[in-house]
């Protein structure tokens, strides 16, 4: 503020004089048209650091631009694979459900599988229980069949046993002529007995201190002969003392061969039939007196075909002893027939 005061006060100038104004022209001169500015300028030249700043930024734009196109894909890719992954979940999810459904249907046909094995089973045990039985009766009814059919064939076969009788019976189907033989190979069965034939037929002379033992029929033909022989070569020898011993041979053998030609004769007599109730004479084989103190036996054995089955063939079996000049009985033992 004192400086205010203490400052001089501005001088004041003299007034100029102004010129009087000059009259417009009566046709005034036009003003030159401006010049283009742009024609008047000349082209700037760049710089090298503007071209650099230029081309960088061309550069950062597109780049820019790239970026913004990466990112845009980008984004749609996630949102692309956002609706990918929702379906793929949805997917799963409904496998997922499937799959519970396939295993609930699963294990209701399991169930339904077992159910039907245990049925099956029962089924099949019943259907074998039943086959089972089925078999049992058909095996008991087939039993039954043949028993009643052997029991039949039993009762018609013809029966041929060893018999001692008095008895008139007859020989031959529809023949008057009978025996009047004590000793018979009877048919007691209701039909004939066909193809008669004696295998086997022997005597033996046992002790009487001996074993009660039968003699088997073939052992008393092996037997049987050496002794017949023997018995014969004494006979001979006593009833001619002065023969000589190949002319008791040639009679020997003779008298051996006529006894094994009457047997053999008996046995061949296949086509003999024995009717129902008929007999056949047997006292020409066995007849005979035994040695003193001896036993005397007479055993063989005989087989013969049926009309009901002719393939089968039945035997008999038969064992006749006295001792010394008592008749012949059946032994206690040794008889058979099937």
């Amino acid at each position: 503020m004192d400086e205010d005061n203490n400052a001089e006060p501005p001088k004041q100038e003299a007034p100029t004089e102004v010129p009087p104004p000059t009259p417009p022209p009566v046709d005034p001169p036009q003003p030159p048209p401006n010049p283009d500015p742009k024609k008047d300028q000349e082209p700037k030249k760049m710089s090298k650091s503007e071209k650099i700043m230029v081309w960088a930024t061309c550069v950062i734009a597109a780049g820019t631009l790239v970026s913004a196109g990466a990112i845009w894909l980008q984004w749609r890719v996630m949102v692309k694979g956002g609706e990918d992954t929702k379906n793929l979940v949805t997917y799963a999810q409904q496998q997922a459900c499937a799959a519970k459904q396939i295993a609930k249907a699963s294990d209701r046909n399991a169930t339904a599988a077992e159910r039907f094995a245990t049925s099956g089973e029962l089924i099949n045990k019943g259907i074998g229980d039943a086959v089972k039985k089925l078999e049992t009766q058909a095996k008991a009814s087939e039993g039954v069949a043949r028993t009643a059919q052997d029991s039949l064939y039993l009762e018609q076969r013809p029966w041929v046993a060893v018999v001692i009788t008095t008895e008139m019976l007859p020989i031959a189907p529809g023949s008057s002529a009978v025996t009047a033989a004590k000793i018979v190979a009877r048919n007691t069965g209701r039909t004939p007995a066909t193809h008669f034939h004696m295998e086997c037929m022997g005597f033996a002379d046992v002790d009487m201190d001996g074993p009660a033992e039968v003699p088997e029929c073939d052992a008393v033909i092996k037997t049987d002969l050496g002794t017949r022989r023997n018995e014969l070569e004494r006979r001979f020898t006593r009833m001619r003392p002065g023969i000589t011993p190949e002319q008791l041979k040639i009679v020997v053998d003779e008298k051996v061969r006529e006894d094994a030609e009457f047997v053999k004769k008996i046995a061949m007599e296949e086509d003999l039939i024995i009717p129902p109730n008929g007999g056949r004479p047997l006292d020409g084989l066995v007849s005979g007196g035994g040695a003193s103190g001896k036993f005397h036996y007479a055993v063989g054995r005989f087989t013969y075909r049926d009309v009901l089955d002719r393939s089968k063939t039945h035997t008999t079996k038969f064992c006749l002893v006295r001792w010394g000049n008592t008749p012949l009985e059946l032994c206690r033992r040794g008889q058979d027939m099937d």
